[in-house]
């Protein structure tokens, strides 16, 4: 098996750690704005998913979930962060839900970006909003979302 490079990444900040994973077609790049805003009171780490941004492709086939979940868990070992709170956009939510899930001892908390309707075109996610939740181990939802 042929090991996968290590996903290109923006590390800024100290602090509690935030992963950033933004959603499909997107990069890294969407989350300068709230990184601006985020990095004097926290560590944030923002990936460029396979095939996105600063990441090249890794082929045909190469893109199922459990593929990429292990390219966000190198990402996580190489930076040290420890658990973090994931935020997530479109497919990035996705892929945070799936590592709570899969990885709770990974996660402390998730965030997920929501476009805000009013204000037309997205083009940082500074003109969302981001709801989040505390992530419970064996919970089926974020405590308090019913």
């Amino acid at each position: 098996m042929t090991t996968r490079p290590v996903l290109p990444y923006d590390d800024r900040g100290e602090g509690p750690a935030l992963f950033f994973v933004h959603g499909f077609l997107n990069d890294a790049s969407v989350w300068t704005a709230v990184i601006d805003e985020l990095e004097t009171d926290f560590r944030c780490i923002a990936v460029d998913l396979p095939g996105h941004g600063r990441s090249p492709g890794n082929g045909a086939g190469t893109y199922g979930r459990d593929l990429v979940l292990g390219d966000l868990r190198a990402v996580m070992d190489e930076t040290e962060c420890g658990p973090v709170v994931m935020v997530g956009h479109s497919l990035g939510g996705y892929l945070s839900l799936a590592m709570a899930i899969e990885d709770p001892h990974r996660v402390t908390g998730l965030a997920w970006w929501v476009r805000d309707l009013a204000s037309g075109t997205r083009t940082h996610a500074s003109s969302g909003t981001i709801l989040c939740g505390h992530w419970q181990q064996n919970a089926t939802y974020p405590r308090g979302w019913k």
